[in-house]
């Protein structure tokens, strides 16, 4: 049976439209039901937005698997690079990058034989979709817009200020009242605001994420007993300069140093395990170390407007955090540099506010770099408000020529000091010398002879354990000889050997004592050998 050329065209006609529609229901069944929307049809973004765009993820994209895809082969190249891009931008935005990129492009027209719009419909569907639904939103999305609201406008009216009640504000109430003892949370006091201040390269963040480190562990991460906090405290830094690639390096090579340094103290008899225990705090979370890059948080603006105050604040009331790192300021804000009494302000709001502590990174000016001046208070740059404002103030910066003729030292490259300059609440410090790792991993050093060193790290472990033994007597806790010696080895002062003697040699001294207590106490009966006490000479 055959059929007429116009039946037989009409014929062909219908069957390809019932195909066609099967493969359209087909196809919008699928994207309703993982509801994903087709390709836009106004998809193409301005050159200019593009380029941009392309610009701010090129560093993040790793080409090697697509250049090693052969002309006509299979390869989930595209899906990986549409999960780094994913991750960056939106979905429209992804699409204008994965086709104005030469490499990326290629690879999607070969697997669609040239057809430029079978290509981008592929990229569409089998790349950004399920890079989608692998990473979640793009970063920027993932925080609050912080460019959508300002502060409402001045009314130009002044401020009612309620009148100061003058008899209940008397000074007279300060003077039989014992005032509340000043906290500090490693080197600093706790709740203010301070800096820290260096020149590009000088380890300043370097410095602070082992400081970071060692507040949120509890351990002595730099080198420096007298830092190191009584407990773990709970700290959030902000990096805008480092990428995630870098903190992640710098944090892996900071407990890679720290455990060698165990290996070495275990080979002299004085092994104190710290490795392991940071990383059973790290595992805690109470350190977090985020990237800012590409994020643009604005805390003030060149008026003064603090677009990110609330997103900061309210990040510091969800982790509950005791100390927040910002590194550097210049990236936190905009205008120029001589207007920092905005971030002071931020800075106290959150201590009074909060109860929380914050440490400003900032950069020094160029006319003190390799001066002995680098590490002075005058030495930072901008205006002066950052700095007079600050509670404290600790300088970073590299071995100059004439301290490394001073302490005899070849290289001096290798060296960093670290000076409190500004002190409220204590005093001013030498400068505390630190020789750069792997990674600029930082740890301290000194340039004392061996012997001195001995005894003014003995002097500071004496000194640790006389405050262990008052928190003790403050808290009505009764310790033996032994079980004080247990204590300090828990707290890391000590091993159990150096823990005896130090012990011996206090209660020697007078510094402790053995108390029996009465002959009717039930206590003694616990503790028959007697319990240690603070001396008279203590």
């Amino acid at each position: 049976m055959s059929l007429a050329d116009g039946h037989a065209d009409a014929l062909y006609a219908a069957c390809v439209g019932v195909v066609a529609e099967s493969k359209g229901t087909a196809l919008g069944t699928r994207k309703q039901r993982d509801d994903w929307p087709p390709l836009p049809s106004d998809w193409a973004q301005p050159a200019d937005v593009v380029a941009r765009s392309l610009a701010e993820v090129a560093p993040f994209l790793d080409l090697t698997e697509l250049d090693g895809v052969a002309v006509g082969g299979r390869s989930d190249a595209l899906l990986h690079a549409a999960l780094d891009i994913c991750r960056l931008v939106d979905d429209v935005t992804a699409l204008n990058v994965m086709v104005a990129h030469p490499t990326i492009w290629a690879v999607a027209l070969d697997k669609r034989h040239g057809s430029a719009k079978r290509a981008r419909e592929y990229v569409w569907d089998h790349s950004i979709r399920p890079a989608r639904a692998n990473v979640g939103p793009p970063i920027a999305e993932r925080f609050e817009d912080l460019t959508l609201t300002d502060p409402p406008p001045s009314t130009g009216r002044a401020l009612e200020l309620p009148d100061l009640d003058i008899g209940a504000l008397s000074a007279a109430r300060f003077v039989d009242v014992e005032p509340p003892p000043q906290e500090f949370i490693g080197p600093f006091p706790h709740p203010t605001t301070g800096v820290v201040y260096g020149a590009g390269g000088s380890s300043k963040s370097t410095f602070m994420q082992a400081m970071g480190t060692g507040i949120a562990t509890a351990v002595d991460v730099l080198g420096v007993p007298e830092w190191v906090p009584t407990t773990p405290r709970k700290v959030l830094m902000l990096s805008a300069e480092e990428s995630t690639a870098d903190l992640h390096r710098r944090q892996y090579e900071l407990i890679r140093g720290i455990e060698k340094l165990d290996f070495i103290d275990d080979v002299f008899g004085d092994r104190l395990e710290r490795g392991p225990l940071l990383r059973e705090r790290l595992h805690d979370g109470r350190f977090t170390l985020a990237s800012t890059q590409g994020m643009r948080i604005e805390l003030v603006d060149e008026r003064g407007r603090r677009k990110g105050a609330d997103w900061l604040r309210r990040q510091i009331d969800r982790g509950g955090f005791d100390l927040v790192v910002i590194d550097p300021v210049a990236s936190f804000r905009t205008g120029p540099e001589d207007a920092l009494q905005p971030l002071i302000n931020l800075g106290r709001e959150i201590n009074e506010e909060n109860g929380c502590s914050v440490v400003y990174i900032h950069h020094t000016n160029k006319s003190s770099r390799g001066t002995d001046q680098a590490r002075e208070a005058t030495a930072a740059r901008g205006d002066s408000a950052l700095l007079d404002g600050a509670r404290f103030g600790f300088g970073v910066a590299g071995m100059t020529a004439d301290e490394a003729t001073r302490l005899k030292v070849d290289d001096r490259k290798l060296y960093a000091g670290v000076r409190l300059s500004k002190a409220n609440y204590t005093a001013e410090s030498d400068v505390f010398w630190f020789v750069r790792g792997h990674a600029g991993v930082l740890y301290a050093t000194s340039f004392r002879p061996l012997a001195q060193r001995r005894a003014d790290d003995r002097a500071s472990q004496c000194t640790a354990v006389l405050r262990l033994v008052a928190e003790l007597e403050e808290a009505e806790l009764r310790v033996s000889k032994s079980e004080l010696v247990a204590r300090i080895m828990d707290k890391k002062f000590a091993t159990r050997d150096a823990a005896r003697v130090i012990v011996g040699d206090l209660l020697g001294r007078g510094a402790l004592r053995l108390e029996h207590g009465d002959p009717g106490d039930t206590e003694r009966r616990k503790l028959p050998h007697g319990w240690i006490v603070t001396g008279e000479v203590a």
